[in-house]
């Protein structure tokens, strides 16, 4: 990984539902995102 990088282990995505998802950043964008198990 090189220096800023963030590893985010896999997961199945149709077990979660997106609660909020927000692009953010002046100079520099970036997503992100928050997930909620579906029940």
């Amino acid at each position: 990984m090189e220096d800023g990088d963030t590893f985010f282990p896999e997961f199945d995505i149709n077990d979660f539902e997106v609660l909020i998802g927000e692009t953010l950043g002046e100079e520099v964008k970036y997503t992100r995102t928050f997930y909620v198990r579906k029940k």
